[in-house]
């Protein structure tokens, strides 16, 4: 099945959630937002770094986790409004 977002590969989680070119533009900005200096990275990549870097109880890696689970959560949302409600977001307004 082709991806929803991009039209451009076929849907995978690693794809929908990462590499696709809407999720990347989400998560750049989520990262600018939180002031992490990173490049996107794929599915498991992205969980060994949170594993890794954002563990701890400082206000700013639980931050982050709140923006790696909204950031899923929303992207894949979007997803479903696509498919099933054919109803289409900005990547601004998925951040927003």
């Amino acid at each position: 099945m082709l991806c929803p977002l991009s039209q451009e590969e076929n849907e995978d989680i690693d794809h929908l959630l990462f590499q696709c070119n809407y999720a990347t533009r989400i998560w750049g900005k989520l990262l600018q937002w939180l002031g992490i200096a990173k490049q996107v990275l794929d599915w498991k990549a992205e969980v060994e770094w949170a594993v890794a870097n954002a563990k701890g109880k400082t206000s700013q890696q639980e931050v982050y986790r709140m923006a790696l689970v909204g950031g899923v959560y929303h992207i894949w949302k979007e997803r479903n409004a696509r498919v099933f409600d054919t109803r289409q977001r900005t990547t601004d307004h998925v951040v927003r």
